[in-house]
């Protein structure tokens, strides 16, 4: 399906997935936990303590909850919904399955957190569309950018706050998906 179909479909239904998403994280509002309160050592060396203390970690042991896409309408994604997610995140919430819990874990998905912030949440959504419309789901730039700086992380050389790097690239990255908007 084309990049600008899945577009159509994502903006007539935008509404109904805020709704889920915010539903969702009503649901498990209880399971919340500051990503600050882990207590990770690494973390306050790549972001900074404003983000560490407004971001929610929900760690769960069932499967994550994925927007029902399909059922909403767009079919162009529905490849999405079959994926195991380790830990997806919507708006300023982690969701990592308690089984991947990491800090390595936590450290990619701070980055989308990122990636949200800076496009607004509809126009996350849109973007985030338009790439897995383009690219098969760790290909997105979105998750390559998240994937690079994990391995980074991992291996111990990366350096210092990636807020800045990640709003830079995902600016890059809406300009080139802005063509299908």
């Amino acid at each position: 399906m084309s990049p600008q179909t899945i577009v159509q479909e994502l903006r007539s239904e935008l509404p109904r997935i805020m709704d889920w998403i915010d539903a969702t994280l009503r649901r498990y509002q209880a399971q919340e936990r500051l990503v600050s309160s882990f207590n990770f050592p690494r973390l306050s060396n790549h972001y900074s303590d404003t983000r560490l203390s407004n971001v929610n970690a929900i760690v769960v042991n069932e499967r994550i909850p994925l927007p029902p896409l399909t059922q909403l309408g767009i079919r162009g994604l529905s490849a999405f919904e079959k994926i195991e997610m380790v830990g997806p995140t919507y708006k300023n919430s982690d969701f990592i399955h308690s089984d991947s819990q990491s800090e390595s874990v936590h450290f990619h998905e701070l980055i989308h957190t990122v990636q949200w912030d800076t496009l607004g949440p509809e126009n996350f959504l849109l973007a985030y569309g338009v790439l897995l419309a383009l690219y098969e789901y760790r290909a997105t730039p979105f998750e390559g950018i998240a994937y690079g700086l994990q391995g980074s992380f991992e291996s111990k050389f990366l350096e210092g706050n990636v807020e800045k790097l990640v709003e830079h690239h995902t600016k890059k990255v809406w300009n080139e998906v802005e063509k299908y908007l």
